[in-house]
């Protein structure tokens, strides 16, 4: 199933800002992301309590997260990404986007917002970006954070790239070692793993579906389940601030009457299947 959502640049840039981040800090996970550029979002810095209230988490996984993404803890070094400070004449910390946290966060500025806002002073260029992340970016993020415990960025990002090249995938018979080598993960099939149906040890998400190639049964495809379908046009309606649209299904018959991919945008709206994505479901709906 696609999108023309998955074709906007809205998604494809958000995509990418996801690959190049994870290409940067490969253990980042997605709630460590998030309330990263939670504190991003903001144009002063914030209390720890009022990161927990805006990544809408509980205040002992606030700091804990505040902690991971600044200095770290003991031993453990952080990823440099926040800033712990205190302020004169109080017992309460706060915490600000280091450099490169706020460079992180620019990743998913808009590619014709990046331009103007380097004629803008520093203070105009934070608020413009506050905005940005808080009415797509975030929203974006939540709708993953509320369908999944524990993803990674890696595996996150594997799941994007599933769902921009599936019908390459597909039609070509792309095996997973070339999924690997284009998003920059060495390791796809553990995260291929958790992203369907896990292992005895670890349940799977259930986003991803795998099947075998026709023409090497020894080969495995990946493509996103209904319920990844479903948590991808949630993710475009909040970077597109507007419902997902219709979803579309190439008929079997127009499939076969290509003789390449890049054959696929000569398709007219007859060749496709149309799917309202209301209809999919999420994986909570699965399990009950």
């Amino acid at each position: 199933m696609q999108s023309p959502d998955f074709e906007s640049p809205e998604f494809s840039n958000f995509c990418h800002a996801c690959f190049a981040v994870r290409r940067f800090k490969p253990t980042l996970t997605i709630a460590q992301l998030r309330t990263a550029l939670t504190v991003s979002a903001s144009t002063r810095p914030m209390g720890f309590r009022e990161v927990a209230n805006s990544a809408e988490i509980k205040y002992g996984q606030a700091t804990h997260q505040i902690a991971q993404l600044a200095d770290g803890k003991g031993s453990d070094l952080g990823l440099k990404l926040l800033v712990r400070q205190k302020a004169e004449g109080r017992r309460s910390s706060f915490v600000k986007p280091s450099r490169t946290g706020k460079a992180i966060a620019c990743c998913y500025a808009l590619p014709e917002e990046r331009d103007p806002a380097l004629t803008l002073d520093g203070v105009k260029r934070s608020e413009m970006l506050a905005k940005h992340l808080k009415q797509s970016i975030l929203p974006a993020f939540n709708e993953v954070t509320s369908r999944t415990q524990g993803l990674s960025l890696g595996s996150f990002c594997v799941l994007l790239h599933v769902t921009l090249k599936q019908f390459e995938i597909a039609f070509e018979g792309r095996p997973l070692h070339e999924v690997s080598s284009s998003i920059g993960i060495s390791n796809v099939p553990r995260h291929i793993s958790f992203l369907s149906e896990g292992t005895p040890k670890r349940k799977g998400l259930g986003l991803i579906e795998l099947t075998r190639n026709p023409e090497d049964r020894r080969l495995t495809l990946p493509k996103p389940s209904e319920a990844g379908i479903e948590l991808m046009t949630a993710i475009c309606s909040r970077l597109l601030q507007r419902p997902a649209a219709q979803l579309r299904r190439p008929k079997p018959t127009s499939i076969e009457a290509l003789d390449a991919p890049v054959d696929a945008a000569t398709l007219k709206k007859d060749d496709f299947d149309y799917i309202d994505p209301r209809t999919l479901m999420r994986p909570e709906d699965k399990k009950s």
